[in-house]
């Protein structure tokens, strides 16, 4: 029951988002950075309608390419209203990457930059990869560096156009300090 009233204390919000940050008249454009457009409030409502009170599910998946297999648990939120706005939050997150000075956009990138470097040819490449990072993370000083970091932008006037960053930030708080899911009977 407890699990359920947070749910719907979390559509009670995203209504509230909707209403705070959504247009208020659609024969005028929104003021840029504080508001979502009219087809993102549609999209967000849409979800809210589609997937009333369902809850996201706990998840392991196999890591079969492992040698022995290892298990990657996974919060599945496909099909519920956080799903939707953390979709929408992504959205706008995504745009500030180029932005981030260590982003690469993919493997041909990277060699396509170390050509241009001409290595010398006793030089060695290494890789590294990073271990269960995610669930090691603190919410609450993410929240905090991550928040600092779009205030520092928008100062600077590095955001893109239309970026609305009061609702990005406030859906990111709601987001990251609300992952409610469901596990057989747990919750």
């Amino acid at each position: 029951e407890g699990a359920t009233n947070r749910q719907q204390g979390l559509e009670i919000q995203l209504r509230n988002f909707i209403s705070m940050y959504g247009p208020t008249d659609p024969h005028q454009s929104p003021p840029e950075r504080t508001c979502i457009s009219k087809a993102e409030a549609t999209f967000l409502q849409h979800g809210l309608q589609k997937h009333h009170s369902k809850l996201a599910k706990f998840r392991m998946t196999a890591k079969v390419h492992k040698n022995p297999w290892k298990t990657r648990p996974i919060v599945c939120c496909a099909g519920t209203v956080m799903n939707d706005w953390s979709k929408w939050l992504d959205y706008w997150l995504q745009k500030l990457k180029p932005n981030i000075p260590t982003y690469v956009k993919d493997s041909q990138s990277v060699l396509n930059d170390l050509k241009k470097i001409k290595l010398p040819p006793n030089a060695k490449l290494f890789t590294a990869d990073a271990t269960a990072m995610y669930n090691n993370i603190d919410t609450e000083h993410a929240i905090t560096v991550i928040s600092w970091w779009l205030n520092d932008m928008d100062t600077k006037d590095q955001l893109p156009p239309n970026f609305p960053l009061e609702a990005v930030i406030h859906a990111m708080k709601v987001i990251m300090r609300n992952n409610i899911f469901e596990w057989g009977d747990l919750y």
